[in-house]
């Protein structure tokens, strides 16, 4: 359609039909860990969501939020080593070939 001279109803249906499913996939978690990373990925989040789009995000936090700005959060199992002073890393147990 026509945005420029459609409705706001009608803008509003095409920009729902050209929403996207997007997963997110982050460690260390910006729900836990202060960086800039994390301002990036919150922001990310925030402004897929405000696109209308359906966001599910996915880090190895060990109490993350059930949702964030409408995103839900899904907590993967991960590891911390010893050596390493970071919150906990993602667990893959993936092959790659």
């Amino acid at each position: 359609p026509d945005l420029a001279s459609a409705t706001v109803p009608a803008v509003a249906q095409a920009v729902k039909q050209l929403s996207n499913r997007v997963a997110i996939f982050v460690e260390p978690s910006p729900f836990s860990h202060v960086s800039g990373m994390k301002n990036r990925f919150e922001c990310l989040i925030k402004c897929l969501r405000q696109a209308g789009d359906e966001v599910l995000v996915v880090t190895p936090d060990h109490k993350p939020p059930d949702e964030f700005c409408g995103a839900k959060v899904v907590n993967v199992l991960g590891f911390k080593p010893p050596f390493y002073s970071s919150p906990t890393l993602l667990l893959s147990t993936a092959l790659s070939i």
